[in-house]
């Protein structure tokens, strides 16, 4: 059964990062939580996933994970971007990369929820 705790791995180990950008774990929370909802309304379907918002099962198909994962990653990126323009360190990051790469997977997740939304109607 697909769970909170398992996709957060697998977005973690997707994203391991040169430059160590700390993510805090709630912002996996929230960033799957986010893309779930939109998820949701997009397809106007009422998805759960195991150990989000105490739900104990999952009722997302699994069809639909690499959408998931792609708003997921799009969020997650875009809370490492924030993270890199407050935070001074010594770390050479290139926020114009993260912003990049942020609204890349942002449109691919877009651009996938409408290819589900239409296969919904054939």
């Amino acid at each position: 059964m697909t769970t909170l705790s398992g996709l957060t791995t697998r977005l973690q180990n997707q994203f391991l990062d040169p430059a160590s950008l700390a993510v805090p774990p709630a912002s996996y929370t929230e960033a799957f939580r986010s893309a779930l909802g939109q998820l949701n309304a997009f397809l106007a379907t009422s998805y759960i996933l195991s150990g989000l918002d105490s739900d104990l099962n999952t009722t997302l198909p699994e069809s639909l994970l690499p959408a998931l994962l792609l708003g997921a990653a799009s969020a997650v990126i875009g809370c490492a971007l924030r993270g890199v323009l407050v935070a001074y360190d010594n770390f050479q990051v290139n926020p114009d990369r993260l912003q990049t790469q942020s609204d890349r997977l942002g449109k691919e997740f877009q651009s996938e929820l409408v290819r589900l939304r239409l296969a919904q109607f054939q």
